[in-house]
């Protein structure tokens, strides 16, 4: 069996669809928190409901100042009668909300080269320098890669008689373009001190969208009238628990589109029972209007519940009525009557925000679930993109999953090391008061 056969059986076998099989079942107190009745609430706070709670405790909520609501996008969710979102079957162990868990899902623009045929994503038979995966090369052979011309190339070419400008033009915009230009941009950095240009000293965090790159793919992707270059897969998208435990991955070609990332969330959690109490995402709105809108709310609604991330609720709550009224991520007053199934508590609370006490002894709120957990996961991934964007579909696959799988463990053995020397304190604490206890004995016997 040649390597490149066995590595995608390999993964076959061993990836499962991109699920990390070691945190089937995970369970810590950062990602899954006691159910409760009551919210934790600070007296004389805003009581608004799209107040966010570690931002507007001392500030004004700004007013809404979008659409009508009734000439807006944004739907009321709870357009959906309670007798159609009834438990679901395999759902019995809803019955009693013993636990709140929240799973949190982003990004991270990097991913092979696949097949540049429309709808294909299957791997290039020649890494290298080629186009197509082995069907489209064979179906293609000598063709012009123009789209629609059954023209023969050119020797040394890849476009026919008729289309050589083209072929031109692109050899001439890009054909040297990677390593030249970066070699280019690495000199200016060094040379002229612009304040736009990043400033040096360490690693940087990967940058969501390679323009450079991205046109590229413009001019000789789908949107455009050739096959001159192989596109890239847009993303990998990521399902961490809050404590940074990988429970899934998967690359996304194009576009991190809602559509897929309902696919990727069906495929992950087709028994409802299992699925989250929360999902927090960056573009939580948009998923939540797709959701309702294709039919699928009867099917998560009584389980789960979608919600945006801070930075997104702040920008995005002004404008958008549905975000300010059903996604926002820490309600300050800890009310949220969207976040649970209304069969188990009408009148739930959202056991996001919980109230602790600060050095002196000041009452304050902070958020129950870490949301920036696939954030954390994607700037430590960045440091292998370079290595991973030059691999081959089934290479990378193997080694992403390699790579989260490790990572995964990591932080599991983390945890469990933190509960074994927290139990060691507590038997250390026991034994000190155990041993002044016996002192204390032995001195009063003396007296």
């Amino acid at each position: 069996m040649a390597v490149k056969d066995l590595v995608t059986a390999a993964y076959e076998y061993l990836g499962d669809g991109g699920i990390i099989r070691s945190a089937e079942g995970h369970s810590c107190d950062e990602c899954c928190h006691a159910f409760k009745d009551v919210a934790d609430v600070i007296p004389n706070q805003p009581d608004n409901p799209a107040a966010l709670a570690g931002h507007d405790e001392n500030h004004a909520v700004p007013e809404y100042a979008g659409p009508a609501v009734e000439d807006a996008e944004a739907m009321d969710v709870d357009d959906v009668p309670a007798s159609d979102a009834s438990e679901p079957a395999g759902g019995a162990a809803l019955s009693n909300p013993a636990d709140v868990r929240m799973i949190v899902i982003d990004g991270i623009v990097m991913g092979p080269r696949h097949c540049a045929m429309p709808g294909c994503e299957v791997g290039l038979l020649n890494a290298q320098t080629g186009v197509f995966c082995k069907a489209h090369q064979d179906e293609m052979g000598v063709r012009c890669r123009m789209k629609d011309c059954v023209r023969v190339k050119v020797a040394g070419t890849q476009a026919c008689v008729n289309h050589q400008e083209q072929w031109r033009v692109y050899r001439a915009r890009y054909a040297n373009s990677s390593l030249l230009g970066v070699q280019r941009m690495l000199r200016r950095a060094q040379e002229e001190r612009q304040e736009w240009l990043p400033v040096g000293g360490g690693a940087e965090l990967p940058e969501h969208d390679d323009l450079a790159e991205q046109e590229v793919e413009q001019v000789s992707g789908s949107k455009y009238n050739n096959y001159f270059s192989a596109p890239r897969f847009y993303c990998v998208e990521t399902i961490c628990a809050p404590c940074g435990v990988v429970l899934a991955w998967r690359k996304f070609a194009k576009s991190e589109g809602v559509a897929k990332i309902l696919r990727f969330l069906e495929d992950v959690y087709p028994n409802p029972a299992s699925r989250p109490s929360y999902i927090a995402i960056d573009k939580g709105c948009a998923l939540l209007k797709h959701i309702v809108r294709q039919g699928h709310w009867p099917a998560w609604e009584p389980t789960t519940r979608i919600i945006v991330d801070s930075y997104h609720y702040i920008n995005h709550r002004v404008t958008d009525h549905l975000c300010r009224t059903w996604c926002n991520p820490a309600p300050l007053n800890g009310d949220a009557p969207n976040f649970w199934p209304s069969f188990l508590a009408p009148d739930f609370n959202t056991n996001l925000v919980v109230v602790d006490k600060d050095k002196q002894g000041n009452l304050y709120y902070k958020r129950a679930f870490n949301t920036q957990a696939c954030e954390q996961l994607n700037a430590w991934l960045g440091g292998f993109q370079t290595v991973l964007n030059r691999m081959t579909v089934s290479n990378f696959d193997f080694t992403m999953h390699v790579l989260l799988f490790l990572h995964t463990q990591r932080v599991i053995a983390r945890q469990q090391g933190r509960e074994e020397e927290a139990g060691d304190e507590s038997e250390d604490e026991e034994d000190e008061n155990g041993v002044r206890y016996g002192l204390q004995e032995m001195q009063d016997d003396d007296d």
